[in-house]
């Protein structure tokens, strides 16, 4: 999968907001709340300032509630999940890696009708997110919980949505996020580093219930 770049995106969300910000609508029609899940799949890179960076695959859940004070924007907060899996090394040895991280974001959201059915969404936040589960499988032993700690960072999401009733919409979404805090080992780790999760990049499916 071709890395698409964060920062491009983040640069066309600002035009998409100042290019429909202008428009009219009709503030009667549109539902104030609505419930956005999506699930998707990709890849992350795994940023050390001591060992060497390494590549995981990715699986990520989203529950978000979404409030919106026009037709158009709104602000959300709600909770993910990612799961987080692959190879990699450092200074003990070669390295299986399975990661649970649970995040918390905040942030606006825009949305379009492209037509009576079809509509956009995005999303820009930024999350607080921490360790649920760690563990680093070596060749002669496991190791579990070796970095802790919160650490922040910003996300962004690009959806596309079918509505195929009054309340319910269906569609495909991308995910890009990036942390911009560290993490660091425990105590009980054999050599001290920070590392953050960085390109974070999924595709999947999007659901939006309205209310």
């Amino acid at each position: 999968m071709k890395k698409i770049s964060f920062y491009s995106l983040l640069i066309g969300f600002f035009l998409y907001s100042n290019l429909s910000f202008g428009q009219d609508e009709n503030e009667s029609t549109y539902s104030k709340f609505s419930l956005i899940t999506y699930g998707t799949i990709g890849f992350a890179k795994v940023e050390n300032d001591n060992q060497a960076n390494y590549n995981l695959d990715a699986n990520s859940a989203e529950l978000l509630l979404n409030y919106k004070f026009n037709k158009k924007y709104g602000i959300f907060t709600g909770v993910g999940i990612t799961e987080l899996s692959g190879s990699g090394f450092n200074d003990e040895s070669i390295f299986y890696h399975e990661r649970s991280v649970i995040k918390i974001p905040l942030g606006l959201s825009i949305s379009y009708d492209l037509s009576d059915k079809l509509s956009t969404y995005m999303g820009i936040a930024a999350y607080g997110q921490t360790i649920i589960s760690d563990e680093y499988r070596y060749i002669d032993r496991t190791v579990e919980d070796l970095y802790e700690g919160w650490n922040f960072g910003a996300q962004f999401s690009l959806g596309i949505t079918h509505q195929v009733d009054d309340c319910l919409s269906i569609g495909l979404i991308y995910s890009g996020q990036s942390d911009f805090t560290k993490l660091e080992t425990t105590d009980n780790a054999s050599f001290n580093d920070e590392q953050k999760i960085t390109d974070l990049n999924t595709l999947g499916l999007l659901l939006e219930w309205t209310f």
